[in-house]
This record gives C-alpha cells, sequence and structure tokens, in this order.
C-alpha cells in the first residue's frame, strides 16, 4: 500500500451542502519539494511534477514549504484553486508519544505591557478627571 497524504478543502455553508474547493496528494515516498513562497507554488508543481525536485519523507524526516490545492473546472481542466503552507514531520512511535500533536508546542510569548497615558483626553465623557490631570 503506497503511503499517500491527500488534503482537501472544503467551504463551511451553513444553509447549503459544503462545496469541494481543492485537493493535492502527496506520494509520501516521492513527492514535489514544497516551495519556498507562496508567489513560487504554482500548478505546475501538481500537474507537471517531473520538472521540480523530488523528496521523500521517509528519507528527509522533516519538509516544510507551499503546496498548491487544485480543482477540475467545468471544462474538465486542473485549475488552482488555492495554495497551503505545510510542515510535515515523520516521527518514530516514541517520539510521538513524547510530543503529541497540539501539546508538544509552547505557549506564545507574551507581549510587552503598552506604554498607556494614565488618563484619555476625552474631556467631554469624564471633564472633572480631566480637570485634576491638567492642574496636578
Amino acid at each position: 500500500i503506497p503511503a499517500r497524504l491527500t488534503l482537501q478543502v472544503w467551504d463551511a455553508d451553513h444553509f447549503s451542502a459544503d462545496d469541494f474547493l481543492g485537493a493535492i496528494e502527496l506520494d509520501l515516498n516521492r513527492f514535489t519539494r514544497g516551495a519556498k513562497t507562496a508567489k513560487l507554488c504554482t500548478i505546475e508543481m501538481a500537474t507537471d511534477e517531473s520538472s521540480f525536485p523530488m523528496v521523500s519523507i521517509f528519507k528527509q524526516k522533516r519538509v516544510k514549504g507551499w503546496w498548491p490545492f487544485v480543482a477540475r473546472n467545468e471544462n474538465d481542466e486542473m485549475e488552482l484553486t488555492g495554495k497551503v503552507e505545510a510542515e510535515l514531520h515523520l516521527l518514530t512511535a516514541e517520539e510521538a508519544e513524547k510530543s503529541p500533536a497540539g501539546l508538544a508546542r509552547n505557549e506564545p510569548d507574551p507581549l510587552e505591557k503598552p506604554n498607556r497615558p494614565d488618563t484619555t483626553f476625552i474631556w467631554f465623557l469624564n471633564p472633572l478627571k480631566s480637570i485634576k490631570y491638567l492642574i496636578c
């Protein structure tokens, strides 16, 4: 059984059926290396794979880049419908147990407290407080 990763994008309609927007299927033994930027990510990466460098997740263990989402239009031609930035990691069972997806990430770094003035100069909302800051 070939190792394949299929990514699909669907819209989320509330009152009608969800619409298929695009997909990409990657053969994990040999797939197109992801583009470094979204601008370099083109439909040719999905349709003409032979002209792009190929990678194997089983040899490289970690791959990051941009890949195109494609779908067939009404003329049955492939059409670029979107792009996705993804990072793929191949882990052993022990590594996956140590850092499960979503739980291994650190908390985001907090921002510094902004330097705000003690008062706002909206005098019409609180004129007495504004007068106090102007006098003192």
